[in-house]
């Protein structure tokens, strides 16, 4: 259950849902703007619009579509296709592959754990 308070001012999409949708779990979220992209599932899984046994009876039926367009492979593409355009590479397939062993190359040395010396 993802509750949130509205704020005035509005906000971004809360990628707290990710998680739920990833392990293919019922959700339930409160009517906040930053839930938008899951109220649209149906049956509803707005907590404030339908009892809880019912979300839960419901399970993950209502956003099996949402998770769909959130795969793994999906997310990539879309990183990639906005990193594309943002540098400015030509989106042909060979500066795509060239582009991602650079950018996995330099977030593995990042991200990459120092090696322990015996």
């Amino acid at each position: 259950m993802f509750l949130c308070m509205k704020i005035r001012g509005g906000r971004g999409i809360s990628s707290t849902i990710d998680n739920a949708l990833a392990v293919s779990r019922p959700v339930a979220v409160s009517d906040c703007p930053m839930f938008r992209h899951i109220l649209t599932a149906s049956p509803s899984v707005c907590a404030e619009e339908v009892p809880l046994k019912t979300i839960l009876k419901n399970g993950f039926t209502p956003v099996v579509e949402l998770a769909k367009d959130w795969t793994n492979e999906n997310l990539v593409w879309e990183y990639e296709r906005i990193l594309l355009k943002t540098l400015s590479i030509k989106s042909n397939v060979k500066s795509i592959k060239a582009f991602h062993r650079r950018f996995i190359s330099k977030l593995n040395r990042t991200f990459s754990f120092p090696v322990k010396n015996n």
